[in-house]
């Protein structure tokens, strides 16, 4: 009876977790849920105080990944494991953060969606589910993998021996996922610096704000990660978010501006031979099956743009995405094909057309240097070219 009693009460558990986060969500729950005590990082508490890496090596991190993000159903990973009361309170509580910034960050990008002119209707359920993911998963990387000062020649080791880790925890992922991700890392940071200066502090008897680097407000969310982020949010009227910023800026002078294998992430999809990559997004496609085109449609024009001389992308959705800089701004890997035809006056290429003119081979080196469109180098590109 009480086997049964408690097969029953982790049922019920289960049923109330996919209720309010969702199936899809829920593995990356658990993970959440799991990471710091795995890990031996009970307490996150940072507050601008730069933390170290966790103490493991990269097979401890692919373990962790294959046990919470395996191919099975959510329900079977709650039985699996015991989810009590206190358990179910705290992913419910995370859940609640995540439901606190994913609104905030669609709307910072829908507002800077280029030639809406009459289209800036509100997110649909689909492009909001795609910010909470991308939430989700952003603050699981910081957790297992804490930003490096890559200027360092022992961080910088560290880094490349963690980076099987890393492209084993992004294969549970479609590459458009990890776009997405990208962009709601930087929208983040952008709502930060907003919050910051919303009740500035005092100068002889004058507002002060501080404009902080988008490289120093990047770092600095991955370093608090989302929890402790709110945390500060919350205090932002007795300015302890700007105290932490500050802390951080002077603990870490020397940040890079980059997360490690930062350029690697389109390679982590193709097939390689040589120095040789196959561009044929086909296999992709088939493995990430997509009910609505539209994140996936972003991803090949950004893969193939810069590689496939055809009038397709010379029609005018090129200049959509001609910046990285910008196009991270209006959050380009999130949204429906509608609101993304709207946005190019219908001149974004199809499904169909990109993935018939994707077999093609190229050299392995050329697909590192066009990666250089994720990178947040200066803009030379005019907004108003879109």
């Amino acid at each position: 009876m009480d086997h049964q009693a408690n097969t029953q009460e982790l049922v019920g558990s289960a049923d109330l977790l996919k209720k309010s986060i969702g199936e899809d969500l829920l593995p990356l729950a658990l993970a959440v849920q799991d990471v710091d005590v795995t890990f031996g990082k009970v307490e996150r508490r940072f507050f601008g105080n730069p933390r170290s890496p966790l103490d493991c090596e990269a097979d401890d991190i692919i373990a962790f990944v294959d046990a919470y993000l395996p191919q099975i159903a959510p329900d079977a990973i709650v039985l699996r494991r015991d989810v009590d009361p206190n358990a179910v309170t705290k992913l419910l509580e995370f859940h609640e953060v995540v439901d606190h910034y994913a609104p905030i960050i669609a709307n910072l990008a829908l507002a800077s969606i280029p030639a809406q002119k009459g289209h800036h209707k509100s997110c649909s359920e689909t492009e909001i589910a795609r910010f909470k993911k991308a939430l989700y998963i952003l603050h699981l990387t910081t957790i297992l993998f804490t930003r490096d000062d890559q200027l360092n020649p022992a961080t910088a080791a560290r880094a490349d021996d963690i980076e099987p880790a890393w492209i084993h925890f992004w294969s549970k992922f479609a590459p458009w996922e990890l776009q997405q991700t990208r962009c709601a890392h930087d929208l983040l940071a952008r709502h930060t610096q907003n919050v910051s200066n919303a009740n500035p502090m005092q100068r002889r008897g004058k507002p002060y704000k501080k404009t902080f680097s988008q490289g120093v407000l990047r770092a600095f969310v991955i370093n608090e990660g989302l929890v402790d982020l709110r945390h500060l949010e919350g205090l932002a009227s007795k300015h302890h978010l700007r105290v932490a910023i500050d802390k951080f800026e002077e603990f870490s002078p020397n940040w890079a501006r980059l997360e490690p294998w930062y350029k690697k992430h389109d390679k982590m999809y193709l097939e390689q031979t040589d120095d040789s990559t196959q561009l044929d997004v086909s296999s992709i496609l088939a493995k990430h099956p997509e009910a609505e085109s539209g994140p996936s449609d972003s991803w090949m024009h950004t893969l193939l743009q810069m590689h496939v001389d055809d009038a397709i992308f010379q029609a005018g959705s090129d200049s959509l995405f001609h910046c990285g800089q910008h196009a991270i701004e209006w959050g380009y890997a999130f949204w429906d094909r509608e609101r993304l035809d709207a946005a190019s006056r219908g001149l974004l290429p199809t499904t169909a057309e990109m993935q018939d003119v994707s077999d093609i081979t190229v050299f392995t080196e050329d697909v590192d240097y066009n990666a250089d469109f994720r990178l947040h180098s200066g803009c030379t590109c005019k907004k108003g070219r879109y």
